[in-house]
């Protein structure tokens, strides 16, 4: 665990036993050897489903995380219980005890109320925390904890995403797991959510919790958020495109075409030795609802193809100068705007504001979302400009 993924599992064994199974990447399949073994009255895994793996240590292996109830019946005062857990550190080949690193009582953390667990090194110090999704059915206040690794213990549980139950309910997530999915270079979360209903037809989404380093935001969902007949362009390379026109289908979103975006002053880069050189982007055009027209524009064609030169930190107008790393031209955003109806445009990673800049100029409403402060700030500035 570090160098390859591996795989771990829970397994009772014989009576009172209990094994860590380490499944071992080979090249062409797994081995595996027992890794673990102990009293089940010394290591009582009452939560499998919750155990986790990272390097909460931060050595370079992954520990594994396990989820406990320890029962207490002192003398002195009523019957109580805690909510332990503990870490099995890693030697390459096997694991040693290393001790609970967390320990509350059940009346203020009850693991019972845990949907998922989820690690990854959210406030970026170097230790793997956990993420916990707590749905407690006494509250209608949903909560997201976050356990931050302190290198030989956890912090007590730190409140990073609070909603209302009928807003964003965390008994209809199936699955959750950590990356870094937006390209900020933080750990977010993604969670698959299905929408109550039993027939084939159910609607299923993925949302994401986008990390801020102190807290959690949930991007909205852009498919609930666009009216019928309204449009989503999906700005991609070529490498995900056959990634994500899959996803937005299952979301929702119907596909109409792909267009594609040619810069004429980048040089462009071979990702392999003789490969064509890079110099263009695609951008997955999707509708939602029933087919309706697009508009006509004096601005544009009705070609797929577009030419416009990308941002460079040298153009003269303060507003089109090139701020950030993804930054698209306002010119080609216009064009878009200018044949896609409706008033209001969003843009859910408006980065430094040119699509907003785009729909101003354009006479249509906007609305841009961005967890940086810095790039929030920036897009206020560009807006300013003219």
């Amino acid at each position: 665990m570090g160098q390859e993924k591996d795989l771990f599992a829970d397994y009772a064994g014989q009576v009172d036993e209990v094994s860590h199974l380490l499944f071992t990447k080979n090249g062409t399949g797994f081995d595996f050897n027992e890794a673990f073994l102990g009293r089940e009255a010394d290591l009582n895994v009452g939560f499998p489903g919750l155990t986790v793996s990272a390097d909460f240590t931060g050595d370079g292996l992954d520990e594994v995380a396990l989820f406990e109830e320890m029962l207490y019946t002192p003398n002195t005062v009523p019957h109580f219980s805690r909510s332990i857990i503990r870490i099995n550190r890693s030697r390459g080949d096997h694991f040693l005890p290393n001790g609970s690193w967390f320990s509350m009582a059940d009346s203020s953390l009850d693991f019972q109320h845990v949907d998922f667990s989820v690690a990854g090194d959210y406030n970026q110090d170097g230790y793997s925390d956990i993420a916990l999704f707590y749905n407690d059915p006494d509250t209608d206040l949903l909560t997201v904890y976050v356990l931050q690794s302190e290198g030989s213990g956890f912090s007590d549980p730190l409140v990073w995403y609070t909603c209302d139950r009928n807003d964003f309910n965390f008994t209809a997530l199936k699955f959750a797991c950590a990356g870094d999915f937006n390209g900020n270079g933080k750990p977010d979360i993604a969670v698959f959510y299905n929408y109550f209903g039993t027939t084939p037809d159910t609607r299923q989404s993925v949302f994401l919790f986008e990390s801020g380093g102190s807290s959690f935001s949930l991007l909205p969902h852009v498919y609930d958020a666009t009216k019928d007949t309204g449009r989503l362009y999906l700005v991609l390379d070529d490498r995900l495109i056959w990634h994500l026109k899959p996803i937005a289908e299952e979301i929702g979103w119907n596909y109409v075409q792909l267009l594609s975006w040619c810069k004429p002053n980048f040089s462009g880069k071979g990702r392999i030795n003789g490969d064509w050189n890079f110099m263009n982007e695609y951008i997955l055009l999707f509708r939602k609802g029933k087919r309706s027209m697009m508009l006509t524009s004096d601005l544009t064609t009705t070609h797929s193809w577009f030419k416009e030169t990308a941002p460079q930190t040298n153009f003269k107008k303060d507003y089109l100068k090139k701020v950030h790393p993804a930054q698209m031209p306002v010119n080609l955003i216009r064009r878009w705007i200018s044949r896609t109806p409706g008033q209001v445009i969003l843009d859910p990673f408006c980065g430094a504001g040119s699509v907003c800049i785009a729909a101003r100029d354009m006479g249509r409403d906007y609305i841009g979302i961005e967890l940086s402060e810095e790039y929030c700030k920036l897009a206020e500035e560009r807006l300013a400009l003219q």
